[in-house]
């Protein structure tokens, strides 16, 4: 993530905040999308290679779930040949969550859709590189007659493990990614995501726009926030894939024929250059004559695509500052000051672009998360509960605020209002046991029984 979108932080706080400035200064909540170290020994990688063998039959349409990971095999598979291998890296390691958005979604794909759970945030880039090689390795073990193309899917920090495991591990052919743009140039084609409403939206737009031309890559930009995309949007990657491995299927042919017409019959210069971008990629991706590239030169040299391009990178950085000033007032003012602030945000009355008001709240959120975090390390007995009061306000709805507060009441000796947190935590959808169960402020409290009620 290109450390020149975010701004240094003048240090106007109070002494005691100096610890967090200098943590938010360089934007600590990096840690949320990148893999810390956490090594998977190989046992674990054994297990979970033998987990795979020891299932002999998988039943085609049926998701099977396991501890490490779960496995959906499409109805179009056939008994040999060529098939398509996805793998999914879930930044929280819920390999089942993005398999049942997209399965249904994807029956143009002859595919076998693999989610990790073992792969999630924490985890260094090494690690994450050998469970997904493993995971391609049992794969090919158990489906010994199908010639497998394995393409990785990744959001967030999934999307951070899956654009780096491409790099490392020979032969994958594409990487769908959102949410999160990569460390590393891919050495294979990509296709990102961005959502209008993502508080990465910058940064995912500066990373495509840094890869080189001759690397087949496109962006598509669509109506959500910080999630998966939508199956609907996610179409395009099942498409593309379906057309590389059926070249002969017309798929790739007729989606380029369509964005050609849509590219002839708009005026926006952006959104024209979007669509002939995305009919270049595809083209060069199944290794045909790119013959749009002339057309992109002249469109983005015409005088009107300058001005909208201008328009737009103007926009972002006022987006910008308008974050470095949020990040000042997150130190510096209380939640009488923020109240009124968030609820303008929340109901997209405080600025004319809603999608900006979306990327705002999820900015705070992710503020609020690293500085709670980082005030629990500490130990500092007062910082911990006035940043979680913020990360309740500005996203009241993610579990992560309700269960580090349990881990502060823990530590406080409130047993009780330990559990309701942990309630309400659970109410909020926590269920990683793992998790709870390793929690140390948690030994002997039996919070296990509340996650599932």
């Amino acid at each position: 993530m290109p450390l020149r979108f975010y701004l240094r932080i003048e240090n106007k706080a109070s002494r005691r905040y100096s610890g967090l400035i200098s943590f938010l200064s360089v934007l600590g909540f990096l840690s949320v999308f990148s893999c810390k170290e956490r090594p998977v020994g190989s046992q674990t990688l054994k297990r979970e290679q033998e987990k795979f063998q020891q299932l002999s039959i998988v039943p085609k349409d049926t998701l099977i779930c396991k501890k490490d990971y779960c496995i959906w095999v499409s109805p179009e598979v056939p008994e040999s040949g060529d098939c398509a291998l996805l793998l999914f890296f879930d930044p929280q390691g819920e390999g089942k969550k993005p398999i049942e958005m997209y399965s249904k979604a994807s029956f143009s794909v002859p595919g076998i859709f693999v989610g990790s759970n073992l792969s999630r945030n924490g985890l260094d880039f090494e690690s994450s590189s050998r469970i997904a090689s493993a995971l391609l390795d049992s794969i090919q073990i158990r489906f010994p007659k199908l010639v497998l193309h394995p393409y990785f899917f990744g959001f967030s920090g999934g999307a951070k493990v899956a654009l780096n495991a491409a790099n490392r591990i020979p032969g994958i052919e594409g990487v769908v990614y959102a949410g999160a743009p990569g460390i590393s140039q891919p050495v294979c084609p990509v296709l990102g995501f961005a959502g209008k409403g993502d508080l990465n939206f910058a940064d995912l737009l500066a990373f495509d726009a840094a890869l080189p031309d001759q690397l087949p890559h496109h962006l598509i930009v669509w109506s959500g926030k910080h999630e998966w995309p939508k199956a609907l949007s996610m179409k395009i990657g099942f498409d593309w894939i379906a057309g590389k491995l059926r070249p002969g299927s017309g798929i790739i042919d007729r989606i380029i024929l369509k964005k050609k017409a849509f590219a002839d019959s708009i005026t926006s210069p952006l959104d024209k250059l979007s669509a002939l971008h995305l009919a270049s990629f595809l083209s060069s991706s199944m290794g045909k004559p790119d013959k749009f590239k002339t057309e992109l030169e002249q469109l983005q040299l015409s005088p009107e695509f300058i001005r909208a391009k201008s328009k737009r990178d103007i926009a972002i950085q006022d987006e910008l500052v308008l974050k470095d000033s949020y990040r000042k007032a997150f130190l510096e003012k209380d939640l009488e000051w923020w109240e009124p602030e968030i609820q303008l945000l929340r109901a997209h009355a405080r600025f004319q672009d809603a999608w900006l008001q979306d990327r705002l709240l999820g900015y705070l959120s992710l503020l609020a998360y690293s500085a709670s975090n980082q005030a629990l390390a500490s130990n500092d007995p007062n910082l911990p509960a006035k940043f979680l009061a913020f990360y309740k306000l500005v996203d009241p709805l993610n579990s992560e605020h309700a269960y580090l507060l349990a881990v502060l009441e823990a530590r406080k000796g409130n047993k009780l209002g330990c559990i309701e947190s942990i309630k309400l935590a659970a109410q909020l959808g926590f269920k990683d046991s793992v998790r709870l169960k390793n929690q140390p402020e948690f030994s002997g409290l039996g919070l296990e029984s509340f996650l599932n009620p």
